[in-house]
């Protein structure tokens, strides 16, 4: 059995594997994947049907590793929003300004 893309929206996924091996990294950019989609829904929804971050479940074990988790995704919207990363592991179309 062939293991999902995280970034693919169609299924809900766990993400099981030993320390080190980038589950905190896919989460951080399945969750931006997310809220871009969200972003990109926003366009056409009234403000009372807006999905937002509320609208996002993700599991840890540990508070370390929620604490973990929200650090990275912290700083990585921060580093899309101010066009500091380059290389992006997936296509984010609406969140930030492409000009």
């Amino acid at each position: 059995m062939s293991q999902q893309s995280p970034f693919n929206l169609e299924k809900n996924i766990v993400i099981r594997a030993c320390a080190g091996a980038g589950k905190t990294y896919r989460l951080t950019w399945r969750y931006i994947v997310i809220l871009d989609n969200f972003a990109k829904l926003a366009k056409n929804t009234s403000e009372k049907n807006w999905l937002g971050p509320a609208n996002i479940l993700a599991i840890t074990f540990t508070n370390k590793a929620t604490a973990e988790l929200r650090s990275r995704i912290l700083k990585t919207l921060n580093s899309l929003l101010s066009n500091s990363i380059s290389n992006l592991p997936v296509k984010i179309d609406n969140l930030v300004n492409s000009d």
